[in-house]
């Protein structure tokens, strides 16, 4: 019970160590001189001050704004809007590797983008739980199955 409660209170230390050293009194993001500055994991970065408040997200020790950006593999990419697509929703854009996609018509398949079989059939519609990855190609469910790498149709 001991050692427990010691670890406990080990874990609790490194938590006040670790808020201190971005809140220490150099850093209070609720001070005015302060309000453009955020804390990332523990390192104070500058607000991306050109968007809305709520939109300001870290990525790894980086600020970036989610408005225009995503967070690809630790790295702040650009978010490019589909022109097929032009409305969707920033939270259905993901990630392949350091590239972003939507994903309402496109998939990651072992690192490689590529569209999905729904959205081909069925426009932005399409079922996309019937989309599969054989490998780095794309395939609809219905239509094929993969067994070793290969895809193989019905029939």
């Amino acid at each position: 019970a001991v050692s427990a409660q010691a670890s406990l209170q080990e874990m609790t230390e490194m938590k006040l160590v670790a808020k201190d050293w971005c809140h220490a009194s150099t850093f209070d993001s609720s001070k005015p001189v302060n309000s453009e500055k955020m804390c990332c994991y523990g390192k104070v970065q500058e607000r991306p001050m050109a968007y809305p408040r709520g939109s300001h997200k870290c990525c790894q020790f980086a600020s970036y704004s989610n408005e225009d950006y995503i967070c690809c593999s630790g790295e702040v990419v650009k978010r490019v809007k589909d022109p097929l697509l032009p409305d969707t929703p920033k939270n259905k854009y993901k990630c392949c590797g350091l590239t972003p996609l939507n994903s309402i018509r496109f998939m990651c398949c072992r690192g490689t983008v590529q569209e999905r079989q729904s959205y081909i059939r069925d426009g932005a519609s399409g079922d996309t739980k019937k989309d599969s990855c054989c490998g780095t190609t794309s395939f609809y469910l219905d239509d094929y199955f993969c067994r070793k790498g290969k895809l193989i149709p019905y029939n």
